[in-house]
């Protein structure tokens, strides 16, 4: 959407001689007074504080040509969360209708706010500033300048041409529409002559103001549009002589172009003065005080969920925003989620929640007028759950060692859902889980040999992971000690002599072993196992009898 303002200063003074009995200056006023929405200003209260919340509410007004109240939509910016605010604004821009023309071109009048509140929607201006209580984002504002001439025609008159003192136009494009929002304009005073229905005298046309009423046009390719006859109707008031009068006018064949980007904007053609022989040809050419930045907010994008939030990182830049009026007229960027105001500046970046998302951005222009751009954000989550496995490492453990279970199974985004450890393809071990911080007793709870432990976990989002550490149980001739040592303090081995025996045995084995004498070490370790089979189930523990004879077993073939 576009704010425009059009105004040029100038003062003409036309005259037109003819013979012709004169009849009161009643409807001339009018021909000076061309195309506008200006009724006659009033007086307004203070502004209302401002706020990023837009109100669309209704102005009850009386239109004079009728006597009957009529509505007009209005849109204010304002903290809504405050109710005093919101009945400051509402008195506030209905009090400013009425400087609006409307179909009738009769003066709009007693204004006031009605019907209740309508939408609220948070946080939907653009820049949370009192300027912008009239909801007119993305006007471009346009003044006449020279040559802008108007012609006054007609059988009762003599012709005579008047150039505007000014002539501001704010317009609004919209896809192909080019909605005509203000037309006011006002006229120097003018001595003319003329026959007719005035006298054959020097007449003089003072306090000229002219209006329009609002309408809508198509722009064709290039610009171009044409006024459908009667579609454009116009109010010109003034004092001939003193005396307030006013006609109305309607389009016969107006036409023009509008280009912002060109810098072109003219208002060609003939308007007719109703129940008077009266018509003037319009020859105006605008000069663009503002236009509406343009936003570029870039192209849709695709990221991914980085946050335990359930959002992604998104980021976004305004750099190929641009103004026609300078870069230096871009004074804002606001980014928006799905209508709500997420953060300012040129480059941001915007935590974006997962799934679809329509990401706006708005600039602003010194004069407050905006525009927008959106672009998709897609935020997924494609990244399966970390898993860090700390313990049991990839190496050799003695049997006789403790480990104890430490890992870790995190999600970035949307959490674990599921996450399994194993053992060897198993849940528990030794009777116990497998949770992080388990201790392990790999003398009684695994057998020589190579062992995996793994993990399988998946996300919310339905994303695997899976990790795993491959380890090996091994036995030394001190680890076979500590294992009788165990075995005592468990109470597997049931006499502490018979421990003491079996030690001083594994002893000698291992200065054996240590001396690289591998034949007596074996024979030592075969003793070893001769006395644990001859106790096994009387001193000491069959199951610890087994696990110690694959021990010394180990040792004998696999002597260094």
């Amino acid at each position: 959407m576009r704010k425009h303002k059009n105004g040029n200063d100038g003062a003409t003074r036309s005259e037109a001689r003819a013979p012709g009995a004169g009849q009161p200056a009643r409807n001339l006023a009018l021909v000076l007074l061309l195309a506008g929405t200006m009724g006659f200003l009033v007086g307004c209260p203070d502004p209302p504080p401002p706020g990023s919340d837009t109100v669309d509410l209704l102005c009850i007004c009386r239109d004079s040509c009728t006597g009957e109240q009529i509505a007009i939509p209005a849109q204010i910016c304002t903290d809504a969360s405050i109710p005093d605010n919101v009945d400051t604004a509402r008195t506030f821009v209905c009090e400013k209708k009425e400087t609006i023309g409307t179909p009738g071109l009769c003066k709009i009048e007693n204004c006031g706010p009605g019907g209740g509140i309508g939408t609220i929607t948070s946080g939907a201006c653009p820049a949370d500033n009192g300027d912008f209580y009239t909801g007119d984002f993305g006007q471009a504002v346009s003044e006449a300048v020279p040559p802008s001439t108007v012609r006054v025609e007609g059988d009762d008159i003599i012709d005579f041409n008047v150039e505007p003192e000014t002539f501001h136009v704010e317009t609004t494009v919209t896809g192909d529409e080019l909605f005509f929002a203000s037309m006011v304009g006002t006229l120097a005073t003018t001595v003319f002559e003329s026959d007719g229905i005035f006298s054959n005298d020097d007449h003089t046309l003072s306090e000229g103001q002219l209006a329009g009423a609002p309408f809508t046009v198509t722009l064709e390719p290039g610009g171009d549009f044409i006024v459908p006859p009667g579609t454009g109707s116009f109010i010109v008031s003034g004092k001939v002589d003193g005396e307030r009068m006013a006609l109305t006018l309607e389009s016969v064949s107006l036409e023009g172009t509008y280009d912002e980007e060109a810098e072109l904007f003219t208002l060609t053609g003939l308007v007719d003065a109703q129940g008077a022989d009266i018509n003037m040809r319009v020859n105006l050419v605008m000069g663009f005080t503002n236009r509406p930045p343009r936003a570029v907010a870039g192209d849709d994008a695709v990221v991914e969920c980085d946050s335990t939030a359930g959002t992604g990182a998104a980021f976004v830049s305004g750099a190929g925003s641009f103004d026609l009026d300078g870069p230096e007229d871009i004074t804002r960027y606001a980014w928006y989620i799905d209508g709500t105001e997420a953060a300012t500046g040129q480059d941001v970046s915007l935590p974006v929640p997962l799934g679809q998302h329509e990401v706006t951005l708005s600039v602003a222009d010194l004069r407050g007028s905006f525009g927008f751009d959106a672009l998709g954000v897609l935020v997924q989550d494609t990244t399966a759950p970390e898993i860090g496995i700390v313990e049991p490492r990839p190496i050799q453990y003695t049997h006789s060692d403790i480990i104890t279970l430490d890992y870790t199974v995190a999600d970035g985004c949307t959490g674990v859902a599921s996450s399994t450890p194993l053992l060897d393809g198993a849940a528990t071990v030794g009777g116990h889980g497998l949770d992080d911080g388990q201790a392990i007793h790999l003398l009684t709870e695994l057998a020589l040999g190579t062992h995996e432990f793994s993990i399988d976990t998946t996300d919310t989002e339905g994303n695997p992971s899976s990790a795993s550490v491959t380890f090996e149980i091994i036995v030394t001739a001190e680890s076979i000690q500590q294992a009788v040592v165990q075995m005592v303090s468990l109470g597997l081995i049931t006499h502490p002599s018979e421990g003491q025996f079996l030690l001083g045995k594994l002893a000698a084995a291992a200065d054996s072993r240590a001396n690289g004498n591998c034949g007596a070490a074996k024979e030592q370790y075969e003793a070893v196992i001769s006395t644990v089979k001859s106790q096994a189930g009387k001193t000491i523990d069959p199951t610890a009898a087994a696990i110690l004879i694959a021990d010394a077993q180990y040792l004998i073939s696999h002597c260094p």
